[in-house]
């Protein structure tokens, strides 16, 4: 004879132990996707940055322009100051990206950040890259414009400005005199 009350009793157990197993499962794999978003929103937000890093000088014209931008903003005609604007805007977005991300623990790879940020820095230390940054500062949560006045004006950080290192971002007739 079946004693039905020790049936009953063990449904209401192995039913009771898969539901915490799908719960588990369902718990791990939750956990899996949002450690996949995370890592995808740091792919997406690197590769946004530095796509508009290289994008600044994708042709010719837009070389010519953000140079002249860094070097002597002030001499630039009104439409060629609003193209430089529009780049740094979008440097601005970019790292502001990455810069969320690493304060949200979601970039951990401190390197990785690090040359991010020395990147930006380069081109905000230039004469046109402080003049745009004292004109736009006031646009940017408080904290991240904490942070990178901290970087461009107030540390002891060694990153020279984008026009003393790298050959493409210096005036033409700065290059004239190193040539000769």
């Amino acid at each position: 004879m079946v004693n039905w009350e020790v049936v009953s009793a063990l449904a209401t157990l192995l039913s009771g132990l898969a539901v915490t197993a799908t719960v588990i499962y369902l718990a791990i794999q939750t956990r899996n996707g949002n450690r996949q978003l995370a890592a995808q929103a740091v792919k997406d937000a690197i590769t946004q940055f530095v796509g508009t890093y290289a994008g600044v000088t994708a042709t010719e014209v837009d070389a010519d322009n953000f140079r002249n931008g860094m070097n002597r903003l002030s001499e630039l005609s009104k439409s060629q100051q609003a193209m430089f604007h529009a780049k740094m805007q979008l440097l601005a977005n970019g790292y502001y990206q990455v810069w969320t991300l690493h304060n949200h623990g979601m970039l951990v790879d401190e390197d990785l950040f690090i040359k991010c940020r020395n990147l930006y820095i380069t081109v905000l230390r230039t004469n046109g890259g402080l003049a745009w940054w004292q004109a736009w500062k006031h646009l940017p949560p408080e904290p991240y414009m904490k942070d990178l006045n901290w970087h461009i004006y107030d540390s002891n950080l060694v990153v020279p400005p984008a026009t003393s290192d790298l050959a493409w971002f210096t005036p033409d007739h700065e290059e004239a005199e190193r040539a000769t």
